[in-house]
């Protein structure tokens, strides 16, 4: 599992049980993006999210957050 935060407050996390990403702007209610298989995640200032799969792969996610 990993956390990240934008610079704009949106939370990002990977779930641990199968890479999933979420990602919520009040820390309510979290939103599923597609895609498994993360372990780590990151947030750069233009917001655009960065993820590393469980295989080494990087992806990139822009709104409206699919990978790309």
């Amino acid at each position: 599992m990993d956390v990240a935060v934008s610079p704009c407050g949106t939370i990002w996390v990977t779930r641990k049980d199968d890479g999933s990403i979420y990602y919520s702007d009040t820390g309510r209610y979290f939103v599923k993006v597609p895609g498994s298989g993360f372990e780590s995640i990151a947030v750069g200032l233009d917001d655009n999210v960065w993820a590393v799969g469980y295989n080494g792969t990087l992806w990139k996610y822009e709104r409206p957050y699919r990978y790309v």
